[in-house]
């Protein structure tokens, strides 16, 4: 009874991703329901190859299988950012510690967490892989920049499972006292897509 609980979440997982899109703007977070030309009988053939994979026994082979129709739903999106937060120390995937405000002493280093969602996941050989790159600088209120780095970040990167717990660590330093805007751009190369996004602190 119980593996079949599993089985009615993950399926409700996966109806609810089908139909809900969570995409960002520039004026925050933005939900609205959609319709896509998803391939939903190939969804419906990978779920029930998990299900008969969790009969036999076949608890990672269901779980693949399961991961790889929420990927098939998740890949649909548009590219967007989850969270992201000034930090006082980044230790993992969703392991951070938040400051209060946006506001950072001299000398406090710049330390910013960014997930984003709706990137592409590809499948690579016995693997899938992501591929991000991301520009950004920092520019004073003034509009002159004081920081600026090219891919930055190019996170090219193969697991096993298609969930693939991504995210960003942004650090600078020595930055002088002021008003400053982080500006980034996340540049998705499987999905030939980016999205440009701000985010507004001052050092004191």
């Amino acid at each position: 009874m119980r593996r079949y609980r599993i089985i009615f979440i993950l399926l409700v997982f996966l109806l609810v991703s089908y139909g809900l899109v969570i995409a960002r703007n520039s004026k925050g977070l933005k939900t609205s329901y959609r319709h896509h030309s998803l391939k939903v009988e190939e969804i419906e053939k990978t779920v029930l190859l998990a299900v008969d994979q969790l009969k036999k026994g076949n608890f990672e082979q269901a779980i693949t299988l399961l991961s790889k129709a929420i990927m098939m739903i998740q890949n649909k999106q548009e590219l967007h950012i989850k969270k992201i937060f000034l930090c006082t120390s980044i230790q993992g995937y969703r392991d951070y510690k938040t400051k209060n405000s946006n506001v950072l002493q001299a000398g406090e280093p710049f330390l910013l967490y960014i997930e984003p969602g709706g990137y592409q996941v590809t499948k690579e050989d016995n693997g899938y892989k992501i591929w991000i790159i991301e520009d950004a600088k920092i520019v004073n209120e003034k509009g002159k920049t004081v920081f600026e780095k090219t891919d930055w970040v190019n996170y090219n990167k193969g697991f096993p499972n298609p969930n693939i717990p991504f995210y960003i660590t942004n650090r600078v330093t020595d930055i002088p006292g002021g008003k400053y805007k982080f500006i980034f751009t996340l540049k998705d190369k499987y999905k030939k897509t980016f999205l440009t996004e701000s985010f507004e602190f001052r050092v004191e």
